[in-house]
């Protein structure tokens, strides 16, 4: 997750210089809510990753659980910066 990080925070200097972020177990759930897997916050540069919902419930089953969290990541990163997923992850696209 780091590592994901920092390469946001390098690759998009402008919109993600300020980008915080920390990790808890899991959300808040309220009555008629889906279980997030992350939550993202323009006001404050910060993205939230909850760990079991992402290494459970990963909608992409992946081998390796930490593309599930790198998923997380970059998608609430995109979130933050009104960008799709893929333009971070692929820059020049």
């Amino acid at each position: 997750m780091i590592d994901t990080c920092e390469y946001l925070t390098q690759s998009f200097p402008e919109e993600l210089s300020q980008l915080s972020w920390r990790i808890e177990d899991v959300p808040l759930i309220r009555e008629g809510e889906g279980v997030r897997r992350y939550q993202s916050n323009k006001g404050s540069m910060s993205i939230v990753l909850y760990r079991i919902p992402i290494e459970r419930f990963g909608k992409h089953k992946m081998p390796d659980p930490r593309m599930e969290i790198e998923h997380a990541v970059v998608s609430a990163a995109a979130e933050l910066i009104d960008k799709d997923p893929w333009e971070l992850i692929h820059p020049e696209h």
